[in-house]
């Protein structure tokens, strides 16, 4: 926890036991915004969601071929809803914040593994860019719903990918470039992720 969320928790528990107002709670955290943070525990549980989220993917990967659609969309499905729900149980409730946030990762990970092998199955994706866009939208969305800069890291990592794949091999920047504009750079804006704001910038050669 940074000085800025220290600080917000002291202020709302003063303004539930009356020392201070709405007004002025609200004048305090304005004054001191909270930036995404990157703690070590916050890594290591990102990390393990990689780790399980490859480990998932390759073994369906191994099999895929041998279940029905059906199935096949069954499986990919309900484990997006499952991990994004038992994340926000834990990670919005205070249960659990940090198995939440990975949870949740997780469950973008599986989204984008979902876009894929969709794709793949009703070949829509199997030759275009437009896969990695969607899941950059995604992880942008969750970036700002969490103020997650692993999360926007993600999204600009992905958005990279879709200017390589799309931009450079069809000659298509726009979409590209909205997204940077009205995405990304809002984010680094309010939030002055200094790293991220490195990355991103570098995205851009």
């Amino acid at each position: 926890m940074n000085r800025n969320q220290w600080l917000s928790e002291q202020t709302r528990g003063w303004k539930e036991r009356g020392i201070i107002s709405e007004e002025q709670f609200c004048e305090i955290v304005a004054g001191y915004p909270i930036k995404p943070s990157v703690s070590p525990t916050r890594i290591v549980f990102v990390f393990a969601a990689l780790l399980v989220g490859l480990g998932v993917v390759l073994f369906f990967a191994s099999n895929w071929q041998e279940l029905p659609k059906v199935l096949k969309l069954t499986i990919i499905y309900t484990a997006i809803v499952l991990a994004y729900y038992s994340g926000y149980k834990l990670y919005f409730e205070k249960a659990s914040p940090g198995l939440g946030f990975s949870l949740i990762f997780l469950g973008n990970l599986f989204f984008g593994a979902g876009l894929w092998l969709t794709g793949q199955m009703f070949h829509i994706l199997s030759f275009n860019s437009n896969g990695f866009l969607y899941w950059f939208l995604a992880a942008a969305l969750l970036a700002y719903l969490m103020k997650s800069a692993l999360f926007m890291g993600l999204a600009v990592i992905l958005l990279s990918i879709y200017g390589v794949t799309g931009a450079v091999i069809y000659s298509d920047y726009l979409f590209y470039y909205i997204c940077l504009v009205a995405v990304v750079l809002p984010f680094l804006y309010f939030y002055k992720t200094i790293l991220l704001t490195a990355f991103s910038l570098a995205s851009l050669t």
